[in-house]
């Protein structure tokens, strides 16, 4: 049978994905060529990510779904998930970039566990949960996968993407088995809780404290609230970001006509890349980048909501807050509203494990909602034909 194709979720993810290696292109060509280097090297390097991740996408679309359903499957990529982060520990095969071991270099190819592991738990709760009844005591075993999966994120030191993996796990098991009337009472713990670990990381780094480990979240911390007054320490980046954001204004300064690019704000294609587009584009074709974004998510959630597969619906719910999640992460950083998190932009930041997971999910949202087409196709024939 031919497959339909989800047309608002593959033009999304085409559009902003082309424009990721535009923005790529411009955030870093200064800094290439003030280092000698060719400019179009970042974004030909992009641009291979970029062409494996549509392959990713084609090729997982065609398989049929019951094999990317499969129990087998799931134990893979949990299995796999905690022996890639335990490498990470390795002297060799642990890659230590700017003070964090989050990197495993295998054959000369590096990429970040702690990205395959949060797509491996939405594999795993949304398995899980298909074959339990819908209970309280269910919690157990996802809350020890997603504690251990946590644990060793955190000592990288990771400390978002621990929070990330904790925070989908609750938002999966709320959504599947908790009465709403519990919802408000367990969103309200967690916030408590944060602000409890963020007062405590405070109360220690003032009084010097604070293990060297997370020496640098007590540094975040502290320079969000008023980054200028950390100019020239931690509250740097922060600070170019908000000039950056600044200088963009409504309109922007134009394509290649940042300035903070200008080796002001260091890397600029990574983490603070919306940055650099609001800076060239303005703020109002950057709303219209973020809206394909959350489109993209407000797309998956609405097949989830429509969903009658348990199995699948839960897969597109896991799939959707993992694309929401990272959005809001990387926009509440650069933006000031939380300290930086170190979250790369969906499909836009420059990298490359990144990308090719998040196109592996994109792959797999298609896959599933091309069987509700199919469905929907079938229910149409079978009503024409009743009135023929």
């Amino acid at each position: 049978m031919h497959k339909r194709v989800d047309g608002m979720i593959l033009g999304s993810y085409v559009l902003v994905s082309l424009f990721g290696m535009l923005m790529v292109y411009s955030a870093s060509s200064y800094r290439l060529w003030s280092q000698g280097d060719a400019t179009i090297d970042l974004f030909m390097k992009q641009g291979l990510f970029v062409a494996v991740g549509f392959l990713i996408v084609g090729s997982i679309f065609c398989i049929r779904l019951s094999v990317i359903l499969h129990s087998r499957v799931t134990i893979f990529l949990v299995v796999s998930s905690l022996i890639f982060l335990f490498m990470v520990k390795i002297p060799g095969l642990g890659v230590n970039i700017n003070g964090a071991k989050r990197w495993l270099s295998i054959v000369g190819i590096q990429f970040q566990p702690a990205d395959f592991a949060m797509l491996a738990l939405v594999f795993y709760l949304a398995h899980y949960y298909r074959q339990v009844d819908k209970k309280m005591k269910t919690w157990n075993y996802p809350l020890i996968i997603s504690g251990l999966l946590a644990s060793l994120i955190l000592t990288q030191p990771k400390v978002t993407g621990a929070l990330m993996v904790l925070f989908i796990v609750l938002a999966m098991i709320m959504i599947n088995s908790v009465p709403i009337k519990y919802i408000g009472m367990l969103i309200a713990a967690g916030l408590g809780s944060l602000l409890v670990v963020a007062g405590i990381i405070v109360f220690l780094g003032n009084h010097h404290l604070l293990p060297g480990l997370f020496h640098h979240v007590y540094e975040r911390i502290i320079s969000v609230s008023n980054p200028f007054d950390e100019y020239f320490g931690s509250g740097y980046q922060m600070s170019q970001s908000f000039i950056a954001i600044y200088n963009g204004g409504l309109f922007g300064l134009g394509l290649g006509n940042s300035m903070t690019k200008q080796g002001y704000l260091p890397v600029a294609e990574t983490d603070f890349i919306f940055s650099i587009i609001v800076e060239e584009w303005g703020l109002l074709f950057s709303m219209v980048v973020l809206a394909l974004l959350l489109g993209l998510c407000a797309r998956i959630f609405y097949l989830s909501y429509k969903w009658d597969n348990h199995q699948e619906g839960l897969l597109l719910t896991g799939i959707g807050l993992l694309f929401f999640i990272q959005i809001t992460v990387n926009i509440s950083s650069i933006s000031g509203l939380i300290p930086m998190t170190g979250i790369p932009l969906p499909f836009i930041s420059y990298g490359g494990t990144n990308f090719l997971i998040n196109s592996v999910a994109v792959g797999v949202v298609l896959n599933i909602a091309s069987r509700r087409h199919d469905q929907i196709d079938y229910i149409k024939s079978r009503g024409k034909r009743a009135f023929s």
